[in-house]
């Protein structure tokens, strides 16, 4: 069934259907093509999408060929008879965990772990904040899983820490391929593999198909490493795209506290909410800021917030968010 692999060393890796949330946070790019091949943070598939993936059988007919206008003919993949999962894109303040992860603007949720991830997309990258299985796991150093502009030839090497993780590791992805790609229900074009390993105690590496068309993760392959990890895949056979558009990206900068004003800059087509919380996730300070197409300068007064580290968080009206770390002395 799935992706079950053995023996299963850590909880991190329990099975490799843990790995979804790979697979959910890359099935997020849609909306209208500025060019062909190329994927940006503003191109992210309205809340309320869902992907459906089954399982592969046959790993034999898995083609990794790299370069431009390669084109991947994997028709005869064979299904495993087994019910299909969904990965559902969704507001985080959907989710039953919100306050947990005040920094995400986006989230995730994989039917088939049950397993919701918690992400922190800008302009210019997207991070894992944190997900929540059966217990919260924050991340203390963020993992960068995405990088914008997306295109052939993207590269990016990051350290990841959390608070289930007894040791961190690496996160690590280059986009190697372009072209076009056949399976068993279509074919499609304009289409970016990335090749990924991620490292904890040993490395996990896959192959994902995403389409620069419509942002859907059109196939995920495992190959294995012949001792941990057995091989696996998994292809898209549905889709279902939501109604509500994406805010457009805050942008945001925190120029520094002078005499208990937080000085800030920030530029976004929509009121927002401006909240603060404490280091342990508590609330602490709200209030309401006006819109600016154009980068404007404000101060929040935090005369009354405890000495420490604090987050500070933009909301919009329609769930863009974006965050900044402060320390106050």
């Amino acid at each position: 069934m799935g992706f079950d692999t053995r023996p299963k060393p850590i909880p991190y890796l329990v099975g490799m259907r843990i790995q979804y949330a790979l697979i959910a946070l890359l099935a997020m790019q849609g909306g209208l093509r500025a060019q062909t091949g190329v994927l940006h943070s503003n191109e992210m598939p309205p809340v309320g999408t869902t992907f459906t993936y089954v399982t592969v059988q046959n790993m034999a007919v898995m083609d990794t060929t790299t370069g431009l206008n390669v084109t991947w003919d994997m028709a005869d993949i064979i299904p495993v008879q087994e019910v299909p999962w969904n990965v559902y894109h969704m507001a985080p303040a959907a989710t039953p965990h919100p306050t947990t992860f005040p920094a995400a603007n986006y989230a995730t949720y994989e039917s088939e772990l049950p397993r919701y991830n918690y992400y922190d997309l800008n302009a210019d990258r997207m991070e894992r904040v944190g997900y929540w299985a059966t217990q919260a796991s924050t991340y203390t150093d963020r993992q960068i899983e995405l990088t914008f502009p997306l295109q052939y030839g993207t590269t990016s090497s990051d350290t990841w820490a959390n608070t289930v993780s007894s040791f961190g590791g690496t996160y690590n992805f280059r986009v190697i391929g372009t072209g076009t790609l056949v399976l068993p229900g279509g074919t499609y074009t304009d289409v970016l593999l990335m090749r990924v390993v991620l490292q904890e105690v040993f490395e996990i590496e896959q192959y994902i198909w995403t389409s620069a068309q419509n942002g859907a993760s059109l196939l995920i392959y495992f190959p294995g490493d012949g001792f941990w990890i057995t091989p696996a895949a998994a292809y898209v056979v549905g889709s279902n795209v939501g109604i509500t558009e994406p805010e457009a990206a805050i942008d945001l900068r925190v120029q520094g506290l002078v005499m208990d004003q937080l000085h800030l800059t920030y530029a976004t087509d929509h009121p927002m909410t401006a909240m603060i919380y404490s280091a342990g996730g508590q609330l602490v300070h709200t209030e309401r800021l006006p819109s600016s197409a154009t980068p404007s300068t404000c101060m929040l007064n935090v005369a009354a917030l405890p000495a420490g580290l604090h987050v500070l968080v933009l909301q919009g009206e329609q769930g863009a968010r974006a965050s900044a770390r402060f320390v106050k002395p």
